[in-house]
């Protein structure tokens, strides 16, 4: 077992034939000699996130992370029962 601490360094000792990984999609930009992307089998897995706050928190740099963080992950529609 390897470990290591960010996407550039797993995916070169997976280069290097040190082993495999499972990874998300958005680093397949990242490509090296012996480097080979695979999808799984099935239906793809989506991954809820969260981010918490305090409410009374006046900073503006957070309430920039809370649009970007809107825009790119989308707080879901209610589902219907």
């Amino acid at each position: 077992v390897q470990e290591a601490p960010d996407s550039y360094t797993i995916l070169a000792l997976v280069a290097a034939g040190v082993g495999v990984t499972l990874t998300v999609t958005s680093v397949q930009h990242i490509q090296q000699n012996g480097l080979v992307y695979r999808p799984l089998a099935g239906p793809p897995v989506r991954l809820r996130a969260a981010l918490a706050w305090r409410a009374d928190n006046p900073s503006a740099a957070l309430r920039a992370v809370l649009a970007v963080a809107e825009e790119a992950l989308p707080t879901p529609a209610p589902a219907l029962e």
